[in-house]
């Protein structure tokens, strides 16, 4: 089965992006969301199967953080983390031109400003948008969010 599964995914990645994205489409609960392809080359790398869509996008739709069970979210408690998002979310609008060079330029000003190794700023940032310890490219996360989805999904993990 899982040759089965490995095989599958190979042939979703390989399929032509539009056909997928067309092929996605009853999955998602807003037909004309204008963030259907960018949300669809976020996730196809990780499909085995299209049914797997569901719960792959159900993060972009959200209205809150919904936390993995296996994900360790006291990292968030940290005052390190705590710090992270408080600049994340008094920066972001700052950024103008909201393009993937502008969100990682930002990160990296707060992981200077901070003090914290990427992979702690990663994370806390992952996590506090996400719900989860992995998943998809967190900077074209941040962008498909947009500033005001970002802020409050870090504004509730600083409540944690």
């Amino acid at each position: 089965m899982k040759k089965l599964l490995w095989m599958n995914g190979n042939y979703i990645r390989s399929y032509d992006r539009e056909k997928l994205t067309g092929l996605m489409l009853p999955y998602f609960p807003d037909k004309n969301d204008e963030k259907i392809p960018d949300i669809v080359d976020i996730i196809y790398d990780n499909l085995e199967y299209l049914s797997q869509t569901p719960q792959r996008i159900e993060m972009f739709y959200a209205d809150k953080v919904k936390f993995d069970e296996n994900a360790d979210y006291s990292i968030l408690k940290s005052e390190e983390a705590k710090n992270i998002l408080s600049l994340f979310i008094k920066g972001i609008d700052g950024v103008e031109d909201y393009s993937k060079n502008s969100i990682t330029a930002f990160m990296k000003e707060i992981i200077k400003e901070s003090g914290v190794s990427t992979k702690q700023f990663m994370q806390t940032v992952r996590l506090s948008l996400t719900g989860k310890d992995h998943g998809p490219d967190i900077v074209r996360v941040v962008k498909i969010f947009g500033k005001e989805k970002c802020k409050r999904f870090m504004k509730s993990a600083l409540n944690l």
